[in-house]
């Protein structure tokens, strides 16, 4: 099992044990601000009807962006950060 393959493992174990899904999630990103990085990842959670929340760094390089939406199961957030790792640059916190 690789690095990737354990820290999903870990996570859906820390979600199946806190009991709060189904539930609201938030989601954390830090990527370099260019409108298409912003625009991939909000098609990522197009169907949850996320709410956002952005904040542009003091130099405009990058852009952080919170994602809270309702989710099902741990499965569901592990598939959706996933997704949101294959963008180019995406820091995920």
């Amino acid at each position: 099992m690789n690095q990737e393959d354990q820290f999903y493992q870990k996570l859906q174990t820390q979600l199946d044990e806190s009991k709060d899904l189904p539930g609201k999630y938030i989601y954390k990103f830090i990527f370099p601000n260019l409108h298409s990085n912003q625009q991939d990842l909000q098609k990522v959670f197009v169907d949850f009807h996320p709410i956002y929340t952005q904040k542009v760094s003091k130099n405009a390089k990058y852009l952080s962006l919170t994602v809270t939406i309702y989710a099902n199961s741990s499965s569901q957030v592990i598939d959706l950060y996933k997704k949101a790792s294959k963008i180019k640059g995406i820091i995920m916190l």
